[in-house]
């Protein structure tokens, strides 16, 4: 039975639209408060953006990856993110599943993260980027071909019914920062299979526009094998 999921085309145009609009954007305003997309996880805000983000993916419910997997690998049904962000669906790309993103200045949730959990010099809660992401496969080509397009970051998808992780498809980032920042937190620096999670640039300096020194993983391949893959 042939699988459909989405292709490896590039956003193109639309793309850089997406990188010179979010360039633009007022800084946001210091938050006092947690948002309220990560003080309510799995329930949609005003404007439609969710933490812990149920994703629909070959008939299956996946989330994307984040550090409860690290403590609790393979657990069914545990609901995980990426600390800090929120999602929101927009139109697919070039057949590619599409999310647009929200990037706060906030860790993990019930896990007694520090405050300013990514920067030290932004205000806690802070949204500090817009997030374009993409669902694709991970090869040497598409790496090198996302990596020109400012998608230097993917994470896994994670089945909600078994813990395990998509067979092809990863999540691939693209970070806009709305303001100039110190990127010098974040998570752990291993994965559960030993491997580096934040590689390299943690702590370099962030200006507005699209980052392309967000910590890069774009070159280290895709291994689900490692990390328990559904049986198909």
């Amino acid at each position: 039975m042939t699988r459909k999921h989405a292709t490896t085309k590039g956003p193109g145009a639309a793309g850089v639209l997406f990188a010179a609009a979010v360039a633009t954007l007022p800084l946001s305003a210091a938050a006092d408060e947690m948002p309220d997309c990560l003080a309510n996880p799995g329930t949609a805000d005003f404007f439609g953006f969710t933490h812990r983000l149920e994703v629909f993916v070959d008939n299956r419910v996946w989330y994307f990856l984040g550090p409860e997997l690290e403590l609790n690998f393979a657990q069914k049904g545990q609901a995980q993110d990426v600390p800090g962000h929120c999602w929101a669906p927009a139109r697919d790309v070039g057949g590619a599943k599409h999310f647009i993103g929200k990037h706060f200045n906030t860790g993990p949730l019930g896990m007694g993260a520090p405050p300013r959990f990514w920067s030290s010099d932004a205000e806690d809660h802070q949204q500090l980027y817009w997030v374009d992401v993409l669902i694709s496969p991970w090869t040497p080509e598409i790496a090198q071909r996302r990596l020109l397009q400012g998608y230097v970051h993917y994470h896994e998808l994670v089945q909600k019914d078994d813990g395990c992780v998509h067979p092809e498809l990863v999540v691939w980032m693209r970070h806009s920062a709305l303001r100039a920042f110190t990127f010098d937190g974040g998570p752990p620096r291993t994965r559960p299979d030993g491997r580096p999670f934040r590689p390299r640039n943690v702590g370099h300096q962030v200006l507005p526009g699209v980052d392309t020194n967000f910590p890069p993983n774009y070159d280290i391949p895709y291994l689900p094998e490692l990390l328990c893959t559904p049986d198909r």
